[in-house]
């Protein structure tokens, strides 16, 4: 179905059909907002400017360039919120008698840095105009004493740093310059020992005499080779000679070893030079950094300077006048969302044209809602808790309840529990109440539509279960009774049978044993006599006017497979012969979507009236219901509205008038 778009005269029908929720949802928040206001406390804010002036050597300016400890501005900001200062604040507070804790003054404090500026600005709120300035200014004075106190434990911890590395950098070069003179001592003192080089010229000229005075014994005398003399002559050669070359090795190995020496010495230079330089750098950069922590424990190299000094507390909270203003504005839009949500979640259709021209089917009646306890509802009620109950308040609860009942766990169940209620009898104990009038009214319309003719057989059904079809059949079989109509009521509600409670009889002999051929349908007929006997006997059914003209046809035994032995050739010809026996023949059917029963029935049958059950059934239950009956070709006669509740009488509505004038005489 096409959904059409609302007018402004739809919005405002729906905020006048839920007025009193609205209402009531206004005053509640208003009332809420207007307690809130007058509990909530004034509060004062007071602000503060701050810088810090720092005075800084290049050096110092260098050091951050390359050690970054992050924005200096922001630490401060960090600081300011940080346990000291709150603790300190506090301190003073108290200390002045305006006692208050370091958490308090934390979350009332706000501190934020000036974009691309070293400005910090300082809000705090308070109860009063001097609560908030004093406390502004007990903040500044705190990170005024707290930053002072940390700048110079910082500076001294620096200034002792530096001056034990100053100290043991020094140490290290004079230790390096002691380790140098060492070593070139010892390069010296090795310098000092035998020269090989010497001794090989010694050997040399002694093995040139000795060469030379063999050659001359050779020469001057006629002596052989083993002479003595030259014999001993050549023993001092050779000895002379091996002492040689002992020496040379040992020259080679010395001048080797000389050469490694020097060539360590060297390397050992280098890295001397390189390590004093280093050294010698530290002890400069040092020295400065000395003077610096120096002056800087003489003298304050930060200060904390107040731009703007607190100012007087400023009221921030919103005057209770306003704030209940606020709270009327947002309880009415809750109010008017609050309708709009019962409106859309319900989802049936609640007016009689509107009911006409979405399903192209006649009303033929409307049932007021009413209860075995209380059957006679009043359209205007009196008591106080009538009027609460019946109020449309209540009313739109329910409807949103059974929107979100809809599609929670176990609704399946729910409503199963509800079908399986008996159904309650009004017409034949209340005759002048305003649901016997409903009944008395569809009777009419039924007649009326059949002419002159018998009306014959009629399915009374509905889309789905629990809507109050077997408590419509009961009554209004009752109501034909009553108006002298021979009237067979059948049970064809196999599943779920609820006829033979209603109205106390033994559900056993019935439809299954006719369908299975066991008994047939005039063996199995019941009348007042058996209402007289049954279960409801001391309630006084059987002896209710016109009941004599009512005949029952109950469910019967259970049966597994009621869909396959309805659609037999023999429940129609059944049909008939009701149709040609008695007045008026109502059977009850199960619901047309769960099950197919009441379809099947429908092409039998012929005829077929639906119950709509107010606030319950779905649009497109509904619609679906028609179109499956419309496909076996029976005639729906109309829509049965069952189940009114008393609102619907305050409009242009017949209904309203047929319960006043079925109200008793007083």
């Amino acid at each position: 179905m096409p959904q059409q778009e609302m007018m402004f005269s739809d919005y405002l029908r729906v905020i006048a059909k839920h007025k009193w929720s609205v209402l009531i949802i206004t005053l509640v928040v208003l009332l809420s907002t207007y307690h809130w206001a007058s509990k909530k406390q004034s509060e004062y804010k007071s602000d503060a400017r701050i810088k810090i002036q720092r005075m800084q050597t290049f050096a110092g300016l260098f050091d951050e360039m390359m050690v970054s400890s992050g924005d200096p501005i922001e630490n401060y900001v960090f600081e300011i919120r940080g346990d000291q200062v709150m603790e300190e604040a506090a301190r003073k507070l108290t200390a002045s008698g305006e006692p208050t804790s370091a958490s308090d003054l934390a979350r009332a404090m706000t501190v934020k840095r000036i974009e691309r500026t070293d400005l910090i600005d300082i809000s705090i709120k308070g109860f009063s105009e001097k609560t908030a300035q004093s406390r502004c200014i007990a903040i500044v004075e705190a990170f005024r004493t707290v930053h002072d106190t940390m700048v110079e434990i910082n500076a001294r911890s620096e200034f002792e740093e530096i001056k034990k590395s100053l100290s043991n950098t020094v140490a290290n070069l004079t230790q390096i310059d002691e380790e140098m003179k060492k070593m070139i001592g010892e390069t010296i003192a090795s310098e000092k020992g035998t020269d090989p080089d010497e001794e090989i010229k010694v050997l040399s000229a002694r093995l040139a005499d000795a060469s030379l005075k063999l050659q001359t014994l050779r020469e001057e005398g006629n002596y052989t080779e083993d002479y003595a003399e030259i014999v001993a002559q050549k023993t001092v050669i050779r000895i002379i000679q091996e002492r040689i070359k002992d020496a040379s090795d040992k020259y080679q190995k010395a001048k080797a070893a000389f050469e490694e020496q020097e060539r360590k010495q060297a390397s050992a230079t280098r890295e001397y030079e390189q390590k004093r330089k280093i050294l010698e750098e530290m002890v400069g950069y040092l020295t400065k950094k000395y003077e610096e922590a120096r002056i800087a424990l003489t003298k304050k190299m930060e200060h904390v300077v107040i731009v703007e000094n607190a100012s007087k507390g400023i009221l921030i909270t919103t005057e209770k006048a306003y704030l209940t203003a606020i709270g009327a504005l947002l309880g009415l839009m809750l109010g008017v969302v609050f309708a709009f949500v019962a409106e859309n979640l319900d989802t049936s259709i609640r007016t009689l044209v509107e009911i006409e021209e979405t399903f192209h089917l006649p009303i033929l009646g409307v049932i007021p809602h009413f209860s075995p306890n209380d059957q006679d509802i009043p359209l205007r009620p009196e008591k106080l808790i009538d009027r609460i109950r019946y109020s449309e308040v209540v009313n739109s609860m329910i409807i949103i309840w059974k929107g979100l009942a809809s599609i929670l766990p176990g609704a399946k169940n729910r409503e199963q529990t509800a079908a399986t209620r008996s159904g309650m009898l009004i017409v034949p104990f209340s005759p002048r109440a305003p649901a016997t009038e409903g009944y008395r009214a569809v009777r009419t319309n039924l007649l009326m539509t059949a002419g002159e003719k018998k009306m014959g057989a009629l399915i009374l059904t509905s889309p789905g279960p629990a809507e109050g079809k077997s408590t419509t059949i009961s009554n209004l079989a009752c109501s034909f009774a009553q108006g002298g109509k021979r009237t067979l009521l059948v049970s064809a509600n196999m599943r779920r049978p609820s006829l033979y409670r209603t109205f106390g009889l033994n559900r056993e002999r019935g439809l299954a044993e006719i369908l299975v051929g066991e008994l047939s349908w005039r063996e199995v007929i019941k009348d007042h006599r058996d209402l007289a006997i049954g279960e409801r006997a001391g309630e006084g059914i059987a002896t209710s006017p016109g009941i004599e003209n009512l005949y029952f046809i109950t469910c019967g035994g259970r049966t597994l497979q009621p869909a396959e032995w309805l659609a037999q050739p023999l429940f129609e010809a059944m049909v008939r012969e009701w149709e040609a026996e008695y007045d008026v023949v109502l059977i009850d059917g199960p619901p047309v979507l769960p099950v197919p029963d009441s379809v099947i029935m429908s092409s039998a049958v012929g005829n077929v009236a639906l119950v709509y059950q107010s606030g319950s059934t779905q649009r497109d239950s509904m619609l679906r219901a028609i179109s499956l009956i419309n496909k076996t070709g029976a005639t729906i006669k109309g829509l049965i509205l069952n189940d009114l509740h008393a609102k619907w009488g305050a409009g242009p509505d017949y209904f309203h008038y047929r319960g006043y004038y079925g109200r008793p005489e007083k």
